[in-house]
């Protein structure tokens, strides 16, 4: 599967969407989607998955929100970096740099599963630039990780 592929795909469900990618500190890329107008919404999903899984649900919201749908690190077609992480502290360190580096504001982060708990842990450090959560079917993490 090339870019090409994965960008025709994305396409046939928002063909006006902006496909694009963010460096990160590391290096590493994080292919994200932006499409709508209106406040901002993050929307993660969970893992196996790529931003693709929300298809169904971005064109009902691009009328209201500027969506951000996010491929994690290393799922989608994000990059997967050398000694990468699938940890909540890692994954939520990506997600608080990717919102602070578009330096996005008023921002409803929206997840389900492991994205429900990035959603809520990540607005624990992006203080005021959340406005709300939408934790769907929150991952569980063990205790005292």
């Amino acid at each position: 599967m090339s870019v090409t592929y994965t960008e025709n795909y994305t396409r046939s469900w928002s063909p006006d969407g902006e496909i694009a990618f963010l460096t990160m500190s590391d290096g590493t890329r994080i292919r994200y989607l932006k499409t709508g107008s209106g406040p901002t919404l993050v929307l993660l999903h969970t893992l196996r998955t790529q931003l693709d899984y929300f298809q169904r649900l971005i064109p009902q919201l691009a009328d209201h929100y500027t969506v951000y749908a996010v491929d994690l690190p290393g799922l989608g077609w994000s990059d997967i970096g050398s000694g990468a992480s699938y940890e909540e502290p890692a994954v939520r360190k990506v997600i608080v740099e990717f919102i602070e580096t578009l330096d996005l504001d008023d921002v409803t982060l929206a997840g389900e599963s492991i994205g429900a708990t990035l959603s809520l842990t990540a607005s624990t450090q992006l203080g005021p630039r959340v406005r709300q959560v939408v934790a769907l079917n929150t991952y569980d993490y063990p205790e005292g990780v």
